[in-house]
């Protein structure tokens, strides 16, 4: 019986209904990240509004951020669609639990999948009796072995980079490609994740006050200079009032 998306390939455990084989030391697998010091406070403040200035002038939502990538060490209960990326608060409690360190796994709400298109995500759903409504333009929600998935497939993307960041908060800005084993990090989020700390992304597709409060509730925190910046980008036209009401609520 398949019980969720990725199993580790060490001793064995369980966490939250999903069948998961945690490893018992620090695992080596990961490449060094991370090499050269992240900017912070007043000069990152600076940066995003310099980036989100020239993105909304311009246009090009392209997001100037660097992605880091190594091997996921772990392997698919599933099998799926090429293209179909792992990512959101599992994707996070699955890279803090292994890498060791910090102030504990982030805990996962549900399992964001991201597909290249609908029909990816229905083939998907139909393939492992997933039953849900497909209705929604962006998402479907199902559950399958007491676990909750989330079926992502009115998000664009080209490449995983290209998705991840364009994410708001930053210590979300991880995927897993499965069907490659790579794991793909905007750099900076790992610390972000274990330190429980909020950076925005510079230019994020969306932002929400929803989402905001929803990482606040998990005992991150925000400093000053990132308040401002998201003070910025409520004000920009990145904002939609209408995000607010398709924001999950936990």
């Amino acid at each position: 019986m398949e019980h969720g998306p990725l199993t580790l390939k060490k001793s064995y455990g369980k966490q939250k209904g999903i069948d998961v084989e945690f490893w018992k030391t620090e695992p080596k697998f990961f490449i060094p990240l991370h090499t050269t010091t992240l900017v912070k406070g007043e000069e990152l403040y600076k940066w995003q509004m310099n980036h989100l200035g020239s993105a909304l002038l311009l246009e090009d939502r392209i997001s100037p951020v660097e992605i880091e990538s190594c091997s996921a060490n772990a392997h698919a209960s599933f099998t799926f669609p090429l293209g179909s990326l792992i990512s959101g608060s599992f994707a996070m409690h699955y890279v803090i639990k292994n890498m060791g360190y910090g102030l504990g796994v982030v805990q996962y709400d549900d399992i964001d999948v991201y597909f290249k298109s609908k029909v990816d995500a229905e083939s998907f759903a139909k393939k492992y009796h997933m039953y849900a409504s497909f209705d929604n333009p962006m998402c479907a929600y199902v559950n399958c072995n007491g676990n909750k998935f989330n079926l992502i497939y009115g998000v664009e993307y080209n490449t995983p980079g290209d998705l991840i960041s364009r994410f708001d908060i930053r210590a979300c800005s991880m995927a897993i490609d499965p069907n490659n084993d790579v794991l793909h990090i905007v750099k900076g989020a790992i610390e972000d994740a274990t330190n429980r700390r909020i950076t925005f992304n510079p230019v994020p597709r969306g932002v929400s006050i929803r989402r905001l409060a929803k990482y606040i509730k998990k005992n991150f925190t925000i400093d000053g200079h990132q308040s401002l910046f998201f003070a910025e980008l409520v004000r920009s036209d990145i904002y939609s009032p209408e995000l607010e009401l398709m924001t999950k609520n936990y």
